[in-house]
């Protein structure tokens, strides 16, 4: 294209209130954007303009936000294969005394102590924990299935069928072992903050020796054993 008729042309797409990447784009052309600025000096923009560079530099740091987030996504799941591969050889380290170990430890987190209740009892809103927490009890003690209770605390806007199945299905327990229970008031009307909250899961099993022991065993790991 003629140097004057570019020339030109460029004037007129910025007298239209065209960008100087929008112009770059239109003419299909390699222009350093200071040669559009020196042909472009001393000319008038549109009333819009401005509100136009506005809207478009709040649109490109939304895409950039984006591509940001996408980029370290992408970083973050490297860094977790890496986790993994470098740590799933500790599977092969956990034996019976140190599954009881980590119960002892989880216990001593979640559950009830023992000179406020007479009985295991551990509640938390995470389904893996909650399975986690079975998943060792069942396997460091000989457990009577049917002892083990469980009760769904949860929202005034959600129902306690649907949670009730869900809990049943990640614990194992029959629904015939769930307590009844009621909706905390407290919740009337506020709205939901978390995204697929299923309540919070309380897990029961009537055996004071048992509580008695995961808690001694914490004991003996935070103060050492006695002389």
């Amino acid at each position: 294209m003629d140097n004057v008729v570019l020339k030109n042309l460029v004037k007129t797409l910025r007298n239209g209130g065209k960008t100087y990447s929008e112009i770059l784009d239109i003419t299909k052309q390699k222009i350093p954007k200071s040669t559009l600025a020196y042909w472009c000096k001393g000319l008038s923009l549109p009333d819009n303009y401005y509100s136009k560079i506005k809207q478009l530099n709040k649109y490109y740091l939304v895409e950039s936000r984006k591509k940001a987030l996408e980029v370290n996504k992408a970083k973050q799941q490297n860094i977790i294969q890496k986790l993994y591969h470098q740590n799933r050889y500790l599977l092969n380290k956990i034996d019976n005394d140190i599954q009881k170990i980590i119960l002892a430890i989880l216990y001593l987190g979640e559950g009830s102590k023992w000179r406020g209740t007479k009985y295991l009892g551990l509640g938390n809103a995470d389904p893996n924990l909650i399975k986690y927490y079975l998943k060792l009890l069942r396997s460091c003690y000989q457990i009577e299935e049917k002892k083990l209770k469980c009760r769904v605390s949860y929202r005034a806007d959600q129902n306690i069928t649907e949670l009730q199945n869900f809990w049943a299905e990640i614990t194992k327990i029959p629904l015939c072992n769930f307590y009844k229970t009621k909706y905390d008031v407290r919740t009337i009307g506020k709205e939901k903050t978390r995204i697929n909250y299923k309540g919070v899961c309380v897990i029961y099993y009537f055996d004071t020796r048992i509580q008695l022991e995961l808690e001694t065993i914490a004991n003996i790991l935070i103060n050492g054993p006695v002389v």
